[in-house]
């Protein structure tokens, strides 16, 4: 990559390693954008409200991607209007970091009720999480967390309803959009789940047997809420187009 300032061509880039033990450093490499091209199909206008955490940042992502994402602020949460979102998503882990995404959970499960569309991405089970009450029906997150994960980011993934719109739109997901992850499937995959819960996939690391519960989707009121533990962040901010395929999928659910 190059770029042209009056009339001179610059090449590189140069970062900055300061420490105080060890002093100032400058390494110069050349100048490169990390980009990938794929189809990303999305419904035209899907609005969805973001709820960061902190620990992702895959709201800024989506919406480099085309996606409409607005990022809820507490005041959102705690007197906004939610119906006006087709779609509401948490960040990885934000029960633990947001402290008003737990005082206004209850307006969460109400949005839902109402018809809204809520996708809640991977917890830890001491992320502030009560299986009997966060999401609408109880979910207990698998504990410890080397038992209840898949660390082979190659592992098989089997669809067990193919014909669920999670993976017919508005992208059709195929094996290759399971293909080329980075680092792991899925972390703290649920334990336990109230029987209203649909599952829709399984995988296993080798030798070990399998996990349903990487999405659940249960109906609530007029809404569905769907909890994935997948680790479609790392996928999405490693630039995996399965990563971006699969997400938008799951948070355009019930979408015209």
């Amino acid at each position: 990559m190059q770029a042209t300032v009056n009339g001179k061509t610059f090449d590189s880039t140069i970062q900055e390693i300061s420490y105080d033990h060890i002093g100032t450093f400058y390494y110069q490499y050349p100048a490169a954008i990390n980009t990938v091209a794929f189809e990303l199909l999305k419904p035209a206008s899907l609005k969805v409200g973001y709820i960061e955490s902190g620990f992702d940042k895959v709201a800024d992502y989506l919406s480099n991607a085309g996606l409409n994402i607005t990022k809820l602020t507490a005041a959102d949460l705690a007197e906004g209007d939610l119906s006006q979102y087709d779609t509401i998503v948490t960040g990885i882990r934000a029960y633990l970091s947001r402290e008003d995404l737990k005082a206004n959970n209850g307006r969460l499960l109400e949005y839902v009720e109402n018809g809204g569309h809520l996708v809640v991405q991977y917890h830890k089970p001491g992320d502030g999480w009560d299986a009997l009450k966060t999401a609408p029906y109880s979910l207990t997150l698998g504990n410890p967390s080397i038992r209840w994960r898949v660390t082979d980011e190659k592992a098989t993934v089997n669809v067990s309803k193919p014909e669920s719109a999670l993976f017919t739109y508005p992208n059709k997901i195929t094996n290759d959009d399971w293909s080329n992850w980075v680092q792991e499937r899925g972390l703290y995959f649920p334990m336990e789940w109230d029987e209203r819960y649909e599952t829709f996939i399984s995988m296993a690391d080798p030798n070990e047997e399998p996990f349903d519960g990487g999405i659940l989707m249960a109906k609530y009121g007029n809404g569905t809420y769907l909890y994935t533990n997948l680790v479609l962040y790392r996928q999405i901010q490693g630039q995996v187009p399965g990563g971006y395929r699969i997400m938008t999928n799951l948070i355009s659910y019930g979408a015209k």
